[in-house]
């Protein structure tokens, strides 16, 4: 969703009124996106991952449960999202989406909201 409203702002190129507008929604995306970041990241390094149980595959889910209640399933967690398969610099992937996110807001927000 973010990379849209990017490409969005870019190929419209706003006046400063409109730019404040993308600024919000950037930062609206990009708030979310370190949201869900900054929670998985919690779950890798404070949850005991033998306190969670294993859920239900993402098929089923989709399946079974609306699409609301599939996210809620999927944020509070199971034993397998604990794991970290890959790290670099002592981050794990859920890490340095998160920077990524945070470098993202620098730059996109800042460009749109303080435009002269």
């Amino acid at each position: 969703m973010t990379g849209c409203v990017f490409l969005v702002a870019a190929v419209h190129n706003p006046e400063p009124r409109g730019g404040r507008l993308y600024g919000w929604l950037l930062a609206l995306t990009i708030g979310t996106g370190a949201a869900i970041s900054a929670r998985h990241l919690w779950l890798q390094y404070f949850v005991d991952a033998d306190k969670l149980s294993c859920g239900m595959g993402l098929d089923y889910m989709l399946e079974a449960f609306s699409p609301f209640e599939t996210l809620t399933l999927i944020l509070r967690g199971t034993g397998d999202c604990t794991r970290i398969d890959w790290s670099f610099l002592g981050l794990s992937i859920p890490g340095w989406t998160l920077v990524c996110f945070l470098g993202l807001a620098l730059v996109g927000v800042t460009r749109n909201t303080l435009r002269p």
